[in-house]
């Protein structure tokens, strides 16, 4: 796609079309700009400047707003032809209404595990979070943090934040390791049989989406799960004692890619 910025094409706009069920548009090129208003799947757009990761689209006659990019692609003939056909099922996927709860686990005195080259997961996590609640909001779900820096919050205090809200789903994220160097993928676990299926929703998408080992879905007791009423799991995103998986979780388009595969697989789940 990096085409898409040379010269010859730079005076000729430059079309996206939307590829997730539902986005926000926004004032400006973030997610801390109101919404004015929303597009589906399918949908196409002229670009008229690029900020960042956001691109300014023409809405009507003067009008612009700004959507992520990376919720776009770059229109081609096929993506305009199937727009009839995809967008009449997709105006209900969002997640609009539903109350997400987004763990990331460990912070501030407990880093969690330590991976290769002494990474500790808190400080892998907390950025994947940022990047999962940013797709969650752009797909009009209303999104409940248990942390927002690096310090720490009890288990306990995790699954009371989720048990004070009408939650529709709790996700807590955190990324694995192992004294074997070779183990690597993305599992979730969860606790309550009730749960699999949104475990098996969001694995299956996450997989989709980014390039990393299938371990499956697993049932395990952990305390947050154990401890939430609403439907609950926790995603190992990856192995941070693998060479491997590391510089793969660390980069900025897994950790979209991965967000982009937990909202589709809520999406899916709700549906």
């Amino acid at each position: 796609s990096s085409e898409v910025f040379t010269t010859e094409t730079s005076n000729t706009p430059k079309k996206v079309t939307v590829t997730s069920e539902s986005i926000f548009v926004r004032r400006g090129p973030g997610t801390n700009y109101e919404s004015i208003g929303s597009a589906v799947s399918g949908d196409n757009f002229e670009v008229t400047d690029q900020a960042d990761e956001w691109y300014q689209i023409r809405l009507n006659g003067s009008e612009t707003g700004w959507i992520a990019s990376w919720l776009t692609e770059q229109t081609t003939e096929t993506a305009q032809t199937s727009q009839a056909s995809s967008t009449n099922n997709t105006v209900s996927k969002s997640l609009e209404g539903y109350n997400i709860v987004v763990d990331p686990g460990h912070g501030g005195t407990d880093p969690g595990a330590i991976g290769f080259n002494g990474v500790q997961e808190k400080d892998v996590v907390l950025p994947t979070s940022t990047k999962v609640i940013d797709h969650l909001r752009d797909a009009g779900a209303n999104v409940i943090v248990t942390r927002s820096g690096d310090y720490y919050v009890y288990l306990e205090d995790r699954a009371r934040i989720s048990n004070s809200y009408y939650t529709d789903a709790y996700i807590s994220l955190h990324y694995d390791a192992s004294f074997d160097i070779s183990a690597n993928g993305i599992t979730t676990y969860f606790a309550d049989i009730a749960d699999k299926d949104l475990g098996d929703s969001i694995q299956s998408t996450m997989i989709s989406q980014v390039d990393l080992q299938d371990r499956g879905v697993r049932q395990a007791n952990y305390k947050v799960l154990m401890n939430t009423s609403a439907p609950s799991v926790l995603l190992e995103l990856g192995f941070i004692s693998n060479p491997h998986d590391l510089s793969v979780v660390q980069t900025a388009n897994f950790q979209n890619d991965i967000a982009q595969g937990i909202t589709n697989g809520l999406i899916h789940y709700f549906e």
